[in-house]
């Protein structure tokens, strides 16, 4: 990944750029336009591009993403975006327009923040890029630190800190001289009706084909590639479609979270996992494993700090910090691309929610009555029980809330935020308030909804940056543009059928994916396992760090009683399936408490209260 730097000065017609941080090898001219381009990019499907923009493919092969980026600019102008395909972020200036445009990818694989005032416009693909602004200070919003105590996800337009802004994926920023900059849509997902009337057959064929050509757009590049690899559907398909992809003498390094003997000790009871990914591992030669335990590493300690050194800000997201163990092991290895399975949950491989809510709406009472039977044949569930209650959930679903436990009201309990900020903010209501699903959902409202939600961009971003420092840079297949609105736009049927969620998938599968992963339905355990285990090794540190914030902080955002409650339910063998406390709650609260500390030594300067 490139990063870049760009400033303009408003009041002398937009131009002038700051070039002294740009990285020479993302950065292109125009000579007969005068257009110039800075970019962050990988840009999929280049031979369909080279067409469309009437370029032979033997000249298109050898030119950089960036340059193929200002061809199509200089074509199509802002509609170029609907052209481009990939992970990217850019910034065009044209002085004949006297405009700039600022972009990002469909799904925000690739960040852009930028700081908009009167007098000039900051761009950047790193908030960290900001530095080197004139009199600008970095000063944390309180409100990011509050949301973060709360696992509230945050609004895609900000940043941690005030002043700096985010472009939101799929959109575009358009700056000309004595105008206001304003974000633009280019893309939504939408129904393709080119695809809603195929049979299951030529739907199962064309989704195989478009998630082996998501794969394959994505290894157009030199260098050890490398693979997320679990024993669930996501990661095991991304791993065998690659083996398949590069033959039998390309070797693929594949990493495996596993639960060490304290982990499975300290952790709520977990299925293993490890006999489904050594499944593929066997399937598939080239493949070689291995196995992430930390039995021998340092402790949670060292995950949270070495995070927080590359974000400076609150961890609200943590899968990419807690696969620290991961990066240096893939690093020291030499991988410098890694695939991973993000997406499918919430596109292909979705396990057909909300297909019920169709069925009933639709009258097709008998077809609901078939996939009950399947179920009830599979897990040895009450066939008249689940069907009363599907009913029950549709047309009363007040009936069921009288019964069954608010999680939400468990889990707010759970937070360690400080009840005085809870109360001034209003964090209770803010929390409950969070976007859901509407009433009634169908198998397409879920997918739109869990696919759009803040949270991918903000782990893949949070992912790119950690895993950077080792070298590594990540893709993610089942994030294609092409393969989301293909699978989206299928009818529900083919992703839920005979009582089986992520049934094309399965069947687009077959002779892929083992037969034992391909068909499973117990996917269990948590993607990484160890992580309560290794939170413990250093329990010491953290109680010190408690109680030094509970002494020394003139500014209390934590409950510091709950911190510690939050570690003793840790050291309780399987208490975990019965408490509300989570990873997530003690390392964002803690991490609050460190940042607190580093700003009280002067170890930073991000303008959090301490």
């Amino acid at each position: 990944m490139a990063s870049f730097f760009l400033l303009f000065d408003k009041s002398d017609r937009l131009n002038y750029a700051d070039q002294d941080s740009l990285n020479p090898g993302c950065f292109i001219v125009d000579d007969k336009s005068g257009c110039y381009i800075v970019s962050d990019s990988r840009i999929d499907y280049r031979r369909e591009l080279a067409g469309e923009l009437g370029i032979k493919w033997n000249v298109a092969e050898g030119l950089s993403d960036s340059k193929l980026i200002l061809f199509a600019y200089l074509k199509w102008g802002e509609e170029c975006l609907s052209h481009l395909y990939g992970d990217f972020s850019f910034v065009i200036w044209d002085p004949g327009r006297d405009m700039i445009l600022c972009a990002r990818d469909h799904f925000g694989c690739r960040p852009l923040y930028y700081i908009d005032q009167p007098g000039f416009l900051a761009v950047a693909s790193q908030i960290s890029a900001f530095k080197s602004l004139p009199g600008f200070r970095f000063k944390i919003r309180e409100q990011y630190i509050l949301d973060s105590i709360c696992s509230i996800e945050r609004t895609e337009t900000l940043s941690a800190y005030k002043g700096i802004s985010r472009l939101k994926p799929a959109h575009y920023l358009k700056l000309g001289f004595g105008q206001l900059s304003d974000q633009y849509r280019y893309w939504d997902l939408k129904i393709n009706e080119n695809y809603s009337g195929l049979t299951l057959e030529e739907a199962s064929d064309g989704l195989k084909d478009r998630i082996v050509e998501a794969v394959r757009q994505r290894i157009q590049t030199f260098g050890q590639i490398g693979v997320e690899l679990s024993g669930g559907l996501d990661s095991s398909g991304i791993a065998s479609v690659l083996a398949m992809l590069l033959g039998p003498n390309v070797r693929i390094n594949a990493f495996t979270h596993s639960a060490s003997s304290d982990g499975i000790a300290q952790q709520m009871p977990l299925k293993n996992e490890m006999e489904f990914s050594k499944a593929i591992v066997e399937k598939y030669s080239s493949i070689r494993q291995f196995e992430i335990t930390g039995e021998n590493s340092e402790g949670g300690y060292k995950a949270l700090i070495e995070a927080l050194y590359s974000l400076y800000k609150p961890i609200n997201l943590h899968y990419a910090m807690n696969s620290d163990l991961l990066f240096e092991v893939a690093g020291n290895l030499g991988t410098s691309i890694m695939f991973s399975g993000l997406g499918g949950d919430e596109g292909i491989t979705n396990n057909g929610s909300g297909y019920f809510n169709e069925l009933i709406s639709h009258g097709q009472h008998s077809k609901l009555r078939d996939n009950i039977k399947s179920i009830v044949h599979r897990r040895g569930s009450r066939f008249f029980r689940k069907l009363i209650k599907l009913y029950i959930n549709y047309y009363a679903p007040w009936v069921l809330n009288l019964y069954k436990k608010d999680w939400r009201k468990a889990r707010y309990r759970s937070f360690a935020l400080q009840k005085s900020l809870a109360r001034k903010y209003k964090m209770k209501r803010r929390f409950y308030s969070t976007p859901f699903l509407p009433g009634k959902p169908t198998v397409r409202d879920i997918q739109y909804f869990r696919i759009r939600y803040p949270t991918i961009p903000e782990r893949i971003e949070e992912t790119a940056l950690l895993a950077q420092q080792h070298g590594i840079e990540y893709r993610y297949p089942f994030l294609d543009v092409k393969l989301v609105e293909f699978f989206y736009s299928l009818p529900s049927e083919y992703k839920y059928k005979d009582g089986m969620g992520r049934y094309l998938f399965r069947i687009a599968m077959e002779e892929i994916l083992p037969e034992k992963i391909r068909m499973r339905s117990d996917k269990g355990g948590n993607t990484i396992p160890n992580v309560f285990a290794r939170v413990l090794k250093d329990e010491e540190i953290f109680r010190k760090i408690i109680e030094e914030g509970r002494l020394k902080n003139h500014y209390h955002y934590v409950d510091y009683d709950k911190i510690d409650d939050m570690l003793d339910s840790f050291k309780k063998t399987g208490a975990l399936k019965q408490q509300d406390y989570g990873l997530r709650e003690f390392q964002s609260s803690m991490s609050v408490l460190i940042l607190q500390n580093w700003q009280r030594e002067g170890k930073i300067d991000i303008g959090i209260k301490c």
